[in-house]
């Protein structure tokens, strides 16, 4: 994916205090309320980690806005996005999932991508 632009903008955070365990590898990931990984895949989690807690320090997340993303698998422009479970990296969402977000860039498992983040993954990928 050569001379693709990734970005943030306009991000609506959460602080999430004293996280469990130590969150500092998981930047731009996708966490549930408590900080940590989603837990199972499409379940959408709350937001995207914007920071690199350890155990006990506070996690900021991203539940609004244009964020960066890691992406576990293929992503195109405008794929609706939901959490894979044992990385929490953003994939495609089936029709029974839900969403975190928009894709806003194309990218490869591992890479960066913007997307808009969709707060509480309150829509459902079919809708």
């Amino acid at each position: 994916m050569a001379n693709r632009q990734v970005w943030e903008e306009q991000l609506v955070v959460i602080s999430i205090p004293d996280v469990a365990g130590d969150m500092s590898g998981n930047q731009y990931l996708v966490v549930d309320a408590a900080g940590a990984l989603a837990g199972s895949t499409g379940t959408g989690g709350l937001g995207i980690l914007q920071n690199k807690p350890k155990a006990g320090e506070t996690a900021a997340v991203a539940v609004g806005g244009v964020s960066k993303a890691i992406a576990g698998d293929t992503i195109t422009v405008g794929a609706k996005l939901t959490n894979e479970v044992t990385t929490g990296r953003v994939i495609p969402a089936t029709s029974t999932n839900r969403i975190i977000g928009i894709a806003l860039t194309a990218g490869n498992d591992g890479e960066l991508v913007s997307m808009l983040v969709i707060p509480s993954n309150a829509i459902n990928a079919a809708a």
